[in-house]
């Protein structure tokens, strides 16, 4: 599953119009092609151009679901590292749900004006659930960091 950081939302960090510690987040679906890194786009948002989100079906409503984010940081051997990873538990999912072909997830921050993507996953093709639950589960680090991480940026 191959995954980025949209390039826009990089603006939203440095102006601090991004503030992980307050902001609401959320997870929506996109179906169709799925934005490429490197774009360097004005329209890396939520409804922005470069993002189709899955409409119809069942069990999935329109904006996607809300995720908790948690900050922290982390050294090891005697490198700091930022980390910001999904609270409580590792996976997002939209239980009883029948949704059709979508070929991405994408994380925002819903709070900002310009609801600017943070994360982009790829899931390598069309996915489909019928009347089951449609999961995203996020993977740790380890030692060096959090459980159920959701991006993961180090500075060495």
């Amino acid at each position: 599953m191959a995954s980025y950081v949209p390039t826009l939302c990089l603006t939203g960090f440095n102006t601090k119009k991004i503030d992980v510690g307050n902001d609401a987040f959320k997870v929506a679906l996109g179906t169709g092609t799925v934005p490429t890194a490197n774009r360097d786009s004005a329209n890396e948002y939520y409804a922005g151009s470069d993002f189709t989100e899955f409409t119809g079906g069942s069990g999935y409503s329109a904006g996607g679901l809300a995720i908790t984010l948690t900050g922290a940081q982390y050294t090891s051997g005697g490198v700091h590292n930022y980390c910001v990873a999904q609270s409580a538990v590792g996976y997002i999912q939209w239980a009883a749900a029948t949704i059709t072909s979508v070929t991405y997830a994408y994380l925002y921050d819903n709070t900002s004006v310009i609801k600017y993507a943070i994360g982009v996953w790829d899931f390598g093709g069309p996915q489909t659930v019928t009347a089951n639950t449609f999961q995203i589960a996020f993977s740790g680090v380890g030692a060096a960091g959090p459980s159920y991480t959701v991006w993961y940026w180090s500075l060495t």
